[in-house]
């Protein structure tokens, strides 16, 4: 697995998926973002007040991280959710909008049989 993290817009990216994470996640301070490709890892850090950036710092254990995989997955459910919740009421409008639709023939029938 592949994860990237760009802590200030709160995105995760995980094997090149993209996901914007709760704003609730704590991203880590002071990191611009995080890199894992797998066996090893990167922290980038941000630059400080006189605009030097410390050297990025390597790391071979994800788990300090695993929270931000974790939030990958559930913005992922999330968003899934969320589309087949607009799949649902596109679907429900179409049926109400044929029901509509058949109910003005039938009046519109009615009011012509009357005349």
């Amino acid at each position: 697995m592949k994860m990237s993290v760009h802590c200030e817009t709160h995105t995760v990216y995980v094997d090149g998926e993209p996901r914007v994470v709760c704003k609730k996640v704590k991203m880590p301070d002071g990191v611009h973002a995080i890199q894992w490709w797998g066996a090893r890892g990167e922290v980038e850090f941000v630059e400080d007040n006189k605009g030097r950036r410390p050297e990025n710092e390597e790391f071979f254990d994800l788990k300090p991280y695993q929270y931000l995989v974790d939030a990958h997955a559930k913005a992922k459910k999330r968003d899934a959710d969320n589309l087949q919740k607009a799949k649902d009421a596109r679907e429900a409008a179409r049926k109400a909008q044929e029901e509509a639709d058949r109910l003005q023939d039938e009046a519109v029938k009615i009011q012509s049989e009357g005349d």
